[in-house]
């Protein structure tokens, strides 16, 4: 006769968990600290001298998780603190008991894990307790395992790993056969996950525990399986297992249980998860935790899936165009496409926040090291560049005509794959094409614009129709012309204010995100809201009042980008209709009737002043 002891059992939990609780975290459980279940397992083992342990896995909060065969499923409650003072601070004991309460025949070993995340760091501290009976030592004795008819036994093992049905703890009779009530058994048998045979785990201590308080006294005997089992009893021994004889303790509903940490020390432990994470995936987790800290208290309705999955084009890569990415990458879009035809100058890169001086000592084409610097500041972006020189109306291209052909199509494919068009060319001419392609393809259109000290956003309104808003160009009596001959140096260059960029730019990206919550998006009238606020038309800043104000117009019908009578004629003609337009500027004020709007206005003029003179 001896003091029998127990190994206690210890927590592995995969990585794999620790990625999916974060994801709950973020997702699902924000600022929520009530007392999830989840569960895990425990296994017996072939490998001599292996501490029991007892897995947490990424589906642990699947209570129907498929798990090894010969493993036993336990049960068992999880705590997320909001705050690392309150991760500390908080009673545990009440805690350990209230898992306790989980302790059953049917659940012998019971957990509890208390988790504070650092979704910021990726840094998890966590503590795990085992709840298990206290009660004094307890005199056993060391049977002969050959009082065990143990082929039978093994028979009936088998069968139970065959129909996945193992139970945890179950009774055998004197001939070694199988019964499910063990209280009554000869011999009571329960899977031990301690392989090594000095001595049991503390799944054995629960079960004296239980039997305590169920006033079953006395001495009985108990068989702890400790190798691994298999659905052919050829396959395994029994060789390691441990026949005891130990007398009931008398207990108390008295528990101990919390795990000690890898000094030994019976505190919480810490575990960094930076160094096992693929850098690429951790930028990915750490762009979408702000987004997704919105949705705790800011703002629970925001769409985030329509953000990301948004496909962006933006025509024009300097100022502008170098600004807006970045803001649409801080809001979680993640396919964004430059055009530009110019090559990085000297003067860019303190104005252009995607450039450097290298990049201007090579003269680097602008859209491919813009697409490419998104990728070194965010590698899950799926960023391209494309050189294109948009055609214009009054810039003839009859000596290039096709090369203007190629980069019509070639802006004309590319608008067609994304969902949103940004205009950010240096010239009005520039925003002519993008504006009819996209007003043909009912695609959402934003263009923005600098003046020296002020800017405009403005959202384009849907395909041409009775009841809609205008375009950059509805305000327009005349078609756009050639403005950039005869410039002078200051009308060569963008001269505005350097702060203004920024402001224009992220004006223009919110406005999209607020469209995007609009089942409407860009059809939504001006002054429509949604959870982030109202949806302007028109938007003009000004630092020389430092303010923002919103106007709305509604579509002309002889605008020379959006009228039907142009659409018409480009999804008609395509090309030969754009080769018009660039050769010949007035031809699109006859194609959209501001010729004879303008002799209409002319006569009107006169026979006012025949009134006149009459009078």
């Amino acid at each position: 006769m001896g003091k029998l002891k127990f190994h206690n059992i210890s927590s592995a939990i995969d990585l794999s968990f620790w990625h999916i609780l974060a994801k709950k975290k973020l997702e699902e459980m924000k600022l929520e600290d009530q007392i999830l279940n989840i569960n895990g397992y425990y296994s017996t083992n072939n490998n001599p001298d292996i501490a029991p342990v007892f897995r947490i896995i990424s589906d642990s909060f699947n209570e129907n998780a498929a798990i090894p065969s010969n493993s036993i499923r336990i049960r068992g409650l999880l705590k997320v603190f909001n705050t690392k003072e309150d991760f500390i601070s908080s009673s545990k004991p009440p805690l350990l008991q209230k898992a306790a309460e989980q302790i059953t025949s049917e659940n012998l070993v019971s957990f509890i894990l208390l988790v504070y995340a650092d979704l910021k760091n990726f840094v998890f501290t966590y503590w795990v307790g085992f709840p298990v009976f206290n009660f004094n030592p307890v005199e056993y004795e060391e049977l002969p395992i050959q009082e065990v008819n143990l082929q039978h036994l093994k028979v009936s093992l088998a069968e139970k790993v065959d129909q996945n049905s193992l139970k945890s703890i179950f009774g055998i009779n004197k001939t070694g056969e199988y019964e499910e009530n063990w209280g009554e058994s000869d011999i009571i048998c329960y899977l031990d996950p301690a392989s090594s045979t000095d001595f049991p785990s503390s799944v054995l201590r629960n079960i004296l525990g239980l039997m305590s308080q169920g006033k079953q006294f006395g001495s009985k005997k108990f068989l702890a399986i400790k190798n691994g089992l298999s659905s052919n009893p050829q396959y395994f021994t029994l060789e390691r297992s441990k026949l005891y004889n130990i007398e009931i303790p008398e207990t108390t509903k008295d528990f101990i249980g919390w795990e000690a940490n890898s000094k030994g020390k019976i505190q919480a432990k810490t575990i960094d998860l930076r160094p096992q994470l693929d850098p690429h995936n951790l930028a990915t987790s750490a762009v979408d935790l702000n987004l997704k800290l919105m949705r705790w208290r800011m703002s629970p309705e925001l769409n985030l899936d329509i953000l990301a999955s948004t496909k962006c084009l933006l025509l024009g890569s300097g100022t502008l165009g170098s600004q807006l990415s970045r803001n649409l990458l801080a809001w979680g879009m993640k396919n964004i496409t430059f055009v530009d035809s110019g090559k990085v100058s000297y003067s860019n890169p303190v104005r252009q926040s995607l450039y450097e001086f290298e990049d201007a000592k090579n003269a680097v084409p602008k859209a491919l090291r813009a697409a490419k610097k998104l990728q070194e500041i965010y590698p899950g972006v799926q960023s391209s560049g494309y050189q294109i020189e948009i055609p214009m109306p009054g810039h003839s291209i009859s000596s290039t005509e096709d090369h203007a052909r190629e980069n019509y199509l070639q802006l004309e494919s590319l608008i067609k794959e994304h969902d949103v068009v940004f205009l950010l060319t240096d010239s009005r001419e520039s925003r002519w094409l993008p504006t009819v392609i996209t007003s043909a393809l009912d695609k959402i259109c934003l263009s923005v614009a600098l003046g020296f000290d002020s800017f405009l956003v403005v959202r384009h309104g849907g395909c041409p129709s009775d009841d809609r808003l205008g375009c950059y160009f509805c305000n327009d009596v005349v078609a756009p012309r050639n403005s950039m001959t005869d410039r002078t140096l200051d009308q060569q260059c963008t001269v505005t204010r350097p702060g203004l960029s920024y402001m224009a730019s992220s004006v223009a990206v919110e406005l999209l995100v607020s469209l995007l919550q609009h089942p409407l998006r860009h059809k939504a009238k001006h002054g429509d809201s949604t959870h982030l606020g109202i949806l302007p038309h028109h938007l003009r800043g000004s630092f020389s009042t430092f303010g923002i104000a919103s106007y709305v117009s509604s579509a002309f019908s002889k605008c020379t980008a959006c009228c039907v009578k142009v659409i018409d004629q480009y999804l008609n003609n395509g090309f030969e209709f754009v080769k018009m337009a660039c050769n010949d500027p007035d031809y699109l004020e006859e194609v959209c009737e501001l010729k004879e709007l303008e002799a209409n206005e002319k006569l009107l003029a006169d026979e006012l002043i025949e009134i006149e003179d009459f009078d």
